[in-house]
């Protein structure tokens, strides 16, 4: 049985850099909505 979903390592690694591209925005947006969230919740 051979694994075909072995690729180039360079595929890989651009594979692995969208997959940290990806993460990355999302914990940015996370971070951005905490910081919005946070004054309001301080004012009030």
């Amino acid at each position: 049985m051979q694994r075909t979903s072995r690729r180039h390592p360079a595929a890989d690694r651009f594979s692995d850099g969208k997959a940290a591209i990806v993460t990355l925005a999302g914990v940015g947006s996370f971070i951005s909505g905490l910081a919005a969230l946070v004054p309001g919740v301080i004012v009030t």
